[in-house]
């Protein structure tokens, strides 16, 4: 059958039927040939191969930023996290500088990675295929990395307004990790609160411990917490699932200005009997034990009833000076 050109009216009716499929929100960005930042706002994304790792977006022939990708080498696609409206806006926007308050770094191949995003992959272009009134650009996929932020959504024109119910389903990774925080100052420990009860903080589980560990720091970094990491404190099985449970021992970094839901308490004021999971208060009276004591050890769980204790001393040394030091010496 011969096609015919829609009429607009009709354009309008496909456009709203495309846009009954629900899509993340990326922003595209690249450099220009000097060395300038640039991006725009794309729900036209989707992974294409894993071997080789290739991904596509789509830019309308009508975009100003056509021909800066056409001649890019490199470009990448930050997939939004939930808390990003207002970026996709501006850079859906006809703004000159889209960039100005941007936090964001340059990827290995040279694109703005943008700070906070869901995922980012760093890409080279791989190919231009010319489709109707846009061009779908494929890219190899050389560098990736995600985070446990909920993506943003859109969906019939709008942004979903409820991202917690993707919260709890990225929260149900059974036969994960989650990593938790021993903070100590010079005023106490600190505590969080979760569903009405006090617990050490943690992060939300994750595939693996990298991922794991991210989510803690960036949950404390939300709350307004820096932390000095020491070591490994306990290892122990998530006690509902098939997960593990690893808590750090730290130090807080001066005198944090926190938000809601967390609280420092003195030592002798530290809820323990009212912490809801047996392992996690186990844990809290030993550190208390210990810390008068002034002596700390690791527990590691074992697969029939309790687990081992081994004391330790001092402080953790970072790898690299470790590293640096060895070097030094051959």
């Amino acid at each position: 059958m011969a096609s015919q050109r829609l009429s607009n009216e009709d354009c309008d009716a496909l456009r709203r039927a495309f846009g009954a499929f629900a899509t993340g929100v990326t922003i595209v960005t690249c450099q220009d040939t000097e060395g300038k930042p640039l991006g725009f706002t794309a729900n036209s994304f989707t992974s294409v191969s894993l071997e080789p790792a290739l991904l596509l977006i789509c830019i309308a022939k009508t975009s100003t930023s056509l021909e800066h990708f056409r001649r890019c080498k490199s470009f990448a696609v930050n997939i939004l996290s939930a808390s990003q409206v207002d970026l996709s806006n501006k850079f859906a926007s006809r703004q000159p500088d889209r960039f100005a308050d941007v936090m964001w770094e340059s990827g290995e191949n040279g694109a703005p990675l943008i700070d906070k995003s869901a995922a980012w992959f760093d890409c080279l272009v791989h190919q231009f295929v010319d489709a109707g009134d846009h061009i779908v650009l494929i890219g190899r996929v050389r560098d990736f990395d995600q985070s446990d932020l909920a993506p943003l959504i859109y969906l019939k024109g709008q942004y979903l307004e409820a991202p917690k119910p993707v919260e709890a389903l990225m929260e149900t990774a059974n036969g994960g990790v989650q990593v938790g925080g021993l903070l100590a100052g010079s005023e106490g420990v600190l505590l969080q609160k979760v569903n009405g009860a006090w617990t050490v903080p943690m992060g939300r589980p994750q595939p693996g411990f990298r991922a794991a560990r991210t989510s803690l720091d960036n949950c404390l970094s939300e709350a307004g917490v820096d932390v000095n990491w020491n070591v490994l404190y306990s290892v122990f099985d998530e006690p509902k699932g098939d997960g593990t449970w690893m808590f750090f021992h730290g130090s807080l970094d001066g005198t944090p200005d926190l938000k809601d839901g967390y609280r420092i308490f003195a030592l002798d004021e530290l809820p323990v009997d009212e912490m809801p999971v047996r392992g996690m208060r186990s844990m809290v009276r030993r550190y208390l034990s210990e810390n008068r004591d002034g002596a700390f050890s690791l527990y590691a769980d074992a697969p029939r009833r309790s687990g081992h204790i081994a004391r330790f001393a001092g402080q953790a040394t970072p790898w690299s000076d470790v590293f640096n030091l060895e070097e030094k010496r051959t």
